[in-house]
């Protein structure tokens, strides 16, 4: 019956059936921590019921509430099955006679998963663990086939916790699956196409780095949460708080809403490419300006992190981004799924009069290469907090450097005003002995002068006592 009805519908896209599993086929049969009794009250329970049946259709819709839904999906060969149980002995001992039963009735070979942390006795591990987890496994199961064209996801959420249908009915409004239902008192197959529902990113972008740090915490006070958010108006608080599961305590964890903003931020990231200009830019930077750039080049891929850093500069069709107080900037563009660094700007005088007119044109693709973040010895911050304290660190690390720096100059200049005294010192002694030298050298001079006279004198004596006695007499007879 069910073969001749798939071959009346023609050729299909293969499908991915993914079915939350309650405890319907246990037709109300108590769990007593049991596991072997009870599977195999619930396979006795079922075998009584396909004796006393009338059809097999009637058998599958008395079975359980996922083997109605499985009928009118139309569950047969080509299918993939997966049943998401909850995490408890009676929620996978359910879910494994669905299993037997899709197997028996379809044909088709059930996967099960369970769900950590999903029950119902703990509210605080359903909304921290739980859900988490059912989105992980969510995740896991359609992420490798979502963009498949041959390939069709459906999520059927007949069966199981109603307090999971909305969390599974929201993953599938934003990853446009196909969600069915089937109600329990109707044969009728309720079924939500794809719509298109998108977060809207550029408005929670502003709270990108509080909702990162409660998804590393787990847990925070809602008022801190909320002091995170930078420049947050009072009436925008509601709206943020969608993203918040509030506690009695102060206390809240991420919402679903939240939670699947970041598996659509983990799906919008982009592969970052590196051009020669930004990669020369990046190697001869040092210092604060070199932890501002491997910061950026980290957080870019992020959509929550370039919708709340993204710059509008005029005169470029360029993306600018900052990442916070600071003068350093990153130029890119995306195509496709890549997103093209194309400059990095240490300081405001230079991105502002080398970026206008710059066009995405200017610029060869081929010449971009796949940026690899440094080795580990070189720390990238995961936060703006953590890029704050190391960009403290630096700081401060620059500012102990500069106070050795001026102990040692102000200890140079101590030692050259020493010499400096030492040597005016000495030059005044110099000075003194100079003018004590130019004293006798006068004295010297004088003394030679007088000397020369009366050598001169001597001379002059000398040649009247050498000449002859009768000269000597007619000379003084003609002086007289």
């Amino acid at each position: 019956m069910i073969k001749s009805s798939l071959e009346r519908m023609g050729p299909r896209k293969m499908r991915t059936i993914i079915s939350t599993t309650g405890t319907s086929v246990s037709g109300g049969i108590p769990f007593e921590d049991k596991a072997n009794a009870y599977r195999l009250a619930l396979r006795s329970r079922l075998g009584k019921l396909k004796e006393n049946t009338s059809s097999w259709e009637r058998f599958l819709d008395e079975s359980s509430a996922e083997t109605k839904s499985f009928r009118a999906l139309q569950l047969g060969g080509g299918d993939e099955l997966y049943l998401l149980h909850t995490d408890t002995s009676e929620g996978q001992v359910c879910a494994e006679v669905v299993a037997e039963l899709a197997s028996e009735e379809f044909d088709v070979e059930a996967r099960l998963r369970r769900i950590i942390g999903l029950q119902v006795k703990n509210s605080v591990v359903f909304r921290r663990q739980g859900i988490n987890s059912l989105f992980a496994v969510l995740k896991d199961i359609t992420g490798p086939i979502e963009h498949q064209q041959d390939h069709k996801v459906v999520l059927n959420i007949t069966g199981g916790f109603k307090s999971v249908v909305p969390y599974v009915t929201l993953f599938g409004l934003l990853h446009r699956f196909d969600i069915a239902y089937i109600f329990e008192f109707s044969p009728a197959l309720i079924t939500l196409p794809p719509v298109p529902i998108h977060f809207d990113f550029e408005r929670i972008g502003q709270a990108a780095e509080a909702i990162r740090q409660m998804q590393i915490h787990g847990v925070m006070q809602i008022e801190d949460f909320f002091r995170l958010i930078p420049g947050l108006p009072y009436a925008e608080k509601p709206f943020f708080e969608s993203l918040l599961e509030l506690e009695d305590d102060g206390n809240a964890t991420l919402s679903a809403i939240a939670q699947q903003l970041l598996v659509a931020s983990e799906e919008d990231r982009l592969t970052v490419l590196i051009g020669p200009h930004a990669k020369r830019s990046l190697d001869d930077a040092a210092g604060i300006a070199r932890i501002q750039f491997l910061f950026m080049l980290h957080r870019v891929p992020d959509p929550l992190w370039r919708k709340s850093k993204y710059h509008r500069f005029e005169g470029t069709d360029l993306m600018v981004f900052k990442p916070g107080g600071t003068g350093q900037r990153m130029a890119a563009f995306i195509q496709g799924r890549n997103l093209h660094v194309a400059e990095l700007y240490r300081d405001h005088e230079t991105y502002e009069r080398d970026l206008p007119g710059r066009r995405q044109s200017d610029y060869n693709r081929s010449d971009f290469e796949l940026w690899i973040p440094p080795p580990d010895s070189e720390v990238l911050p995961e936060t703006e907090e953590a890029l704050y304290e190391k960009t403290l660190h630096e700081y401060e690390k620059r500012a102990t450097n500069c106070e050795a720096r001026l102990k040692d100059s102000e200890s140079a200049w101590e030692a050259a005003q020493g010499e400096a005294d030492a040597l005016r010192v000495q030059c005044s002694e110099l000075a003194s002995e100079r003018d004590r030298a130019r004293s006798q050298e006068s004295r010297l001079s004088e003394e030679l002068s007088r000397l020369e006279l009366m050598v001169a004198s001597v001379q002059s004596e000398l040649q009247l006592v050498r000449r002859p006695w009768w000269k000597r007499f007619i000379l003084r007879k003609g002086r007289s």
